[in-house]
């Protein structure tokens, strides 16, 4: 392939001298030949030859840049929170700024992510320690969310350097931001039923804790898979994050009348009942931010550059 490709630049460039020596230059007073024509026709064709080598490549050489842009990014996860690689000189190229903020999104998404695991563990293991973890990550996502979206506003307000498609993926990414930003508050709010649950010793039956958890792992899949649809632009994986949102509405649908039944039966506490109810209604609001993230991989990104 290399061996391919490099003959075909010399018979290019072979070629291409031929042309250039073929051109009438016409006589100097003293018959030399007129270099500077040369000179300025093979300084032409030679940009032509770069932009026909260069253009198939100009989107996986953008891809390549901003990898190895954020490569060397933040090796541990408190330094994001500055956000000092949103940076404005990247607005000249606003592929690569919404590459930038792209990559920023998906790192607060993860972060949001670990605050549901958190939430899990102070729930369902009593683990208080977890409860103040999930602080500490909810003032980071905070932070971060505050520093992508002013970003991303800039970049929009400035005029003429934005294609209609790059128009329409920033505005995605504006609402990406936002609700990746509610799944961190919805999980604080888990984090606080938990707290309840702990300090209140309200009891559950086992089989609640079983729907709980069912629902619960579900909520953290489709989670993931929104972040993976984002990352990878796969419609098809986001279509999938849609469909597994619908079966968790039926499924917290088929919870609520359950717990209904166990109420008519005496089988549940009421003060148990009120922080089941809100923790289904919290991770319900969670898959459907995630149906969301889903919506705007389904819209599709076409060519950033």
């Amino acid at each position: 392939m290399v061996n391919g490709t490099t003959l075909w630049l010399w018979r290019s460039a072979g070629a291409a001298k031929e042309f250039i020596f073929s051109v009438p230059a016409g006589p100097l007073p003293t018959g030399a030949r007129l270099l500077s024509k040369e000179i300025a026709m093979a300084h032409t064709i030679y940009n032509l030859l770069m932009v026909v080598i260069w253009l198939p490549l100009a989107g996986s050489f953008s891809s390549f840049l901003t990898e190895r842009i954020t490569s060397s990014w933040r090796n541990q996860e408190e330094k994001t929170t500055d956000g000092e690689y949103l940076n404005e000189r990247f607005f000249a190229t606003p592929g690569i700024a919404l590459r930038v903020a792209a990559k920023e999104i998906l790192r607060t998404g993860e972060i949001a992510i670990d605050m549901l695991y958190f939430a899990k563990i102070a729930f369902f293991k009593g683990q208080s320690s977890a409860i103040k973890d999930i602080g500490k990550k909810e003032d980071h996502v905070d932070a971060l969310h505050a520093k992508v979206t002013l970003y991303l506003s800039t970049l929009l307000s400035k005029q003429n350097i934005l294609t209609a498609n790059q128009s329409r993926y920033l505005t995605g990414l504006i609402h990406v931001v936002n609700d990746v930003e509610r799944i961190a508050d919805h999980a604080e709010h888990i984090g606080e039923f938990a707290q309840a649950k702990l300090e209140e010793k309200l009891p559950f039956s086992q089989l609640a804790m079983d729907e709980l958890a069912l629902l619960y792992e579900k909520i953290l899949d489709i989670c993931k898979k929104a972040l993976v649809a984002l990352e990878a632009d796969d419609p098809l994986l986001a279509k999938q994050v849609l469909e597994r949102e619908m079966v968790i509405d039926n499924i917290q649908k088929e919870m609520r009348q359950n717990h209904i039944n166990r109420l008519n039966q005496g089988r549940c506490w009421p003060g148990s009942g009120i922080v089941y109810l809100e923790l289904i209604a919290n991770l319900e609001r969670v898959a459907d931010h995630a149906a969301n993230i889903g919506e705007v991989v389904l819209e599709g990104k076409e060519e950033l550059i």
